[in-house]
C-alpha cells in the first residue's frame, strides 16, 4: 500500500511538471501571436545584448524580447584599441574601405585592423576610427546653393565632370571637401552645378579646325666671305618666305638701314613659297676699324588688305685688319768732329696697315729722348715726324762713329703696335794740320769719301 502510495505521488509531480510545460510553451505561443513578434535565430557571428548585461549564447531562440544586434563595427574592445592620434568620423552613404583609406592616406588592412572588423566595408551611419589629416589652414568649404548630387561613372576624372558642368576643378574641389586631391572612384557621389542644359556626358575629343595664320619670315646670307679694304663690294641676298597657312600679298619689300634692297614684282606668295632681295653695299674705312659690316633688315607684306611684318634678320660680313707701324729715320749731318757738337734726327712714322691707329704716337731710342706731335690718330698711309738731338761725347769721338737704335710705336683698339727697328751712324773725321806762322790750316779727312771739309784758324802766336 505504501509502495503504491509512492508511485502514485511520483505520477502526480510528473503530470504538474508537464502541465506546468505546456502551459508556458502555450503562453509563449500566444504572447508571440498577439504582438506580432517572431522568434529571432542568432547566427553564430551576431552577439545580441539584452537589456541587462547578460550575454546570450548565439543560436538561442528568445521568444519574449527583441534583440539589439549591434553593426560589423561594435565599440571598441580592450583587445584592439585604435591607434593612438586616431579620431573618429562617421560613414557616409557610397564610401567603402578603399575610399576611405585613400582619403585619408592609410589602408584597407589597417582601417580594418584598427576598427576590429569582422567583415567586409563598414554600414553607412558607423563610427569609424581613421589617422587624422595633416593640418592645415582650413579652407571653407561646401556645396553652393543649388547643386546637385553626381554619381562618379567609370573613367571619370575631375577635369572631365567641370567640362560637362562648365565649371572648374577647384569649384568641385572646395564644394566636396576635396582639398587638393583629385582622386574619385566610380559610385562615389559629387556635388556639381545644376545646369539644366546640359546633360551629364562624355565629351566627344575633337580636331581643332587650323586658323588662318599669315607668317613672312626673312632670312638674310651674304656671298661675300670677308673684305680687306676701303670700296670692296659686299653683296646680300634677303629671302622672304611664305611660312604660314594662307596666301600672302604683295608688293613685297625689305627695309635695311644700312643700304637699299630691291625685291622682284610678285603679286602673291602661297604657303611655303619664297622670293629673293638683293643688295649690295661698298666697305668703309669705319667698317674695317670695326672689324666687320652688319645689316638687319625687316620684310613686309600684306593678308587681306592688312600690312604684316617679318622678324628682324641680321648678318655680318667679317673684315680682315692689318695693324703696321713703319719708321724711318735720317740724320741731315754726315758726321762730326769734337765732343759736344750735336746731331739733328727725323722720325717719320707712317700707317702702313689697313685700319687707323691711334695715339700716343712714341719713339724709343737708345741714345737720346725723341719728341712727337701730340696726334689722335693715323688713317692708313697717314703719317707723322719725330725729331730729337744728340750731343757727341768724347767716347764717340775716340771710336770714330755714333750709332743709335729707335722703334716707334701707336695703339689698335687698345693694344699696341710697334714699327720696325730703324738705325743710323754718324763717322767723325780724322784732323790733319800744318802750321804756317799764325794761320793754321787744318785739313779734315773725313774716312768715308776722303778730304771733305777745310776749315781755316787763326791763331795769334807771341814771339
Amino acid at each position: 500500500m505504501r509502495i503504491l502510495r509512492s508511485i502514485g505521488i511520483g505520477l502526480g509531480i510528473a503530470l504538474l511538471s508537464t502541465s506546468i510545460v505546456l502551459g508556458s510553451l502555450s503562453l509563449t505561443i500566444l504572447e508571440g501571436t498577439l504582438t506580432g513578434k517572431t522568434p529571432v535565430k542568432i547566427e553564430p557571428s551576431t552577439t545580441v545584448t539584452k537589456s541587462t548585461s547578460e550575454t546570450i549564447d548565439p543560436g538561442i531562440l528568445i521568444p519574449n524580447e527583441t534583440p539589439t544586434i549591434t553593426s560589423t563595427l561594435p565599440p571598441t574592445p580592450a583587445t584592439c584599441p585604435p591607434p593612438a592620434g586616431w579620431v573618429p568620423v562617421t560613414v557616409m552613404p557610397n564610401e567603402d574601405l578603399n575610399l576611405l583609406s585613400a582619403r585619408y592616406l592609410t589602408s584597407p588592412d589597417q582601417l580594418i585592423q584598427a576598427n576590429c572588423l569582422t567583415s567586409g566595408n563598414p554600414i553607412v551611419g558607423a563610427i569609424l576610427y581613421v589617422p587624422p589629416l595633416p593640418t592645415a589652414t582650413q579652407i571653407p568649404c561646401g556645396p553652393p546653393s543649388g547643386w546637385i548630387i553626381y554619381i562618379v561613372k567609370p573613367l571619370d576624372n575631375l577635369f572631365q565632370i567641370s567640362n560637362l558642368y562648365q565649371t572648374t576643378v577647384p569649384e568641385i574641389q572646395a564644394a566636396n571637401c576635396m582639398g587638393t586631391s583629385t582622386l574619385i572612384i566610380t559610385g562615389q557621389s559629387l556635388y556639381v552645378p545644376n545646369v539644366a542644359t546640359i546633360t551629364p556626358g562624355r565629351i566627344a575629343s575633337q580636331t581643332p579646325t587650323p586658323s588662318a595664320s599669315p607668317v613672312l619670315t626673312l632670312a638674310i646670307t651674304s656671298s661675300t666671305v670677308n673684305f680687306s679694304a676701303v670700296g670692296a663690294n659686299i653683296d646680300f641676298t634677303y629671302r622672304l618666305s611664305n611660312t604660314g597657312t594662307v596666301t600672302i600679298n604683295g608688293p613685297f619689300t625689305v627695309t635695311d638701314s644700312k643700304l637699299s634692297v630691291n625685291c622682284p614684282a610678285t603679286s602673291n606668295l602661297t604657303p611655303s613659297a619664297s622670293l629673293n632681295c638683293t643688295g649690295s653695299y661698298l666697305s668703309t674705312q669705319g667698317d674695317l676699324d670695326a672689324g666687320s659690316f652688319t645689316v638687319s633688315a625687316t620684310g613686309h607684306a600684306f593678308y587681306k588688305g592688312s600690312a604684316i611684318a617679318s622678324n628682324p634678320a641680321s648678318t655680318s660680313v667679317p673684315a680682315i685688319q692689318n695693324s703696321s707701324l713703319t719708321l724711318d729715320k735720317t740724320s741731315l749731318m754726315s758726321s762730326y768732329v769734337l765732343a759736344g757738337d750735336l746731331i739733328s734726327y727725323n722720325y717719320n712714322l707712317k700707317n702702313t696697315g689697313n685700319v687707323t691707329l691711334s695715339g700716343p704716337f712714341t719713339v724709343s731710342d737708345d741714345k737720346t729722348a725723341v719728341a712727337c706731335p701730340s696726334t689722335a690718330s693715323l688713317a692708313p698711309n697717314a703719317s707723322i715726324n719725330c725729331t730729337a738731338t744728340y750731343s757727341v761725347t768724347q767716347t764717340d769721338v775716340d771710336n770714330g762713329y755714333v750709332t743709335n737704335n729707335s722703334t716707334g710705336h701707336a695703339i689698335f683698339k687698345g693694344n699696341a703696335v710697334h714699327s720696325n727697328q730703324d738705325s743710323v751712324t754718324i763717322n767723325s773725321t780724322i784732323p790733319v794740320g800744318l802750321l804756317t806762322g799764325k794761320n793754321t790750316v787744318i785739313a779734315w779727312l773725313d774716312p768715308s769719301n776722303g778730304i771733305s771739309l777745310w776749315i781755316l784758324k787763326t791763331f795769334l802766336t807771341t814771339c
